[in-house]
């Protein structure tokens, strides 16, 4: 079955606080703006800016859902496609450091009473001077396409 890259789903997950704070709705956290270029091969996937706050998980995924179950009663959604998953925090006020896991999950095959994903990924850790473009990877599979991430960090101003 091939998976349309049609649909493409963001997700910042804060998970440790608010980010607004007070009447007002100031930031009560440091914000960075993630931008993010997604290819297969020389095609372009999916370009975004994702905010977060300072050494908070963050998720993006480009790609699809596959309906999994065997009755009508016991029937799941699992995502499947290119996704990026980790952390930004800031070092100082030039550099910022990040842990990306860069991963591609695709459904494997059918098998009766059992489904199957097949998911390749690459984590990087690495501290960079804000702005400063980061490339990410993952191995090329034998005929297919190599998949990547192009990907600058910036400190969102308040």
């Amino acid at each position: 079955m091939r998976i349309s890259i049609a649909a493409t789903v963001i997700t910042a997950a804060l998970l440790s606080g608010a980010v607004l704070q007070g009447q007002d709705n100031q930031r009560a956290e440091k914000q960075l703006l993630v931008a993010l270029r997604l290819y297969e091969g020389d095609k372009l996937l999916a370009s975004f800016r994702l905010e977060t706050a300072d050494n908070q998980l963050m998720t993006f995924v480009s790609g699809g859902e596959a309906c999994i179950g065997w009755d009508a009663s016991d029937t799941r959604v699992v995502p499947v496609g290119t996704w990026l998953r980790g952390q930004v925090r800031f070092v100082n006020d030039e550099k910022v450091g990040f842990d990306l896991t860069l991963g591609n999950t695709t459904k494997a095959r059918d098998t009766p009473g059992r489904f199957e994903l097949f998911t390749e990924s690459t984590r990087t850790i690495a501290d960079v001077f804000l702005g400063e473009d980061v490339t990410l990877r993952l191995p090329a599979a034998h005929g297919k396409k190599q998949v990547w991430a192009d990907l600058s960090i910036e400190k969102v101003e308040s």
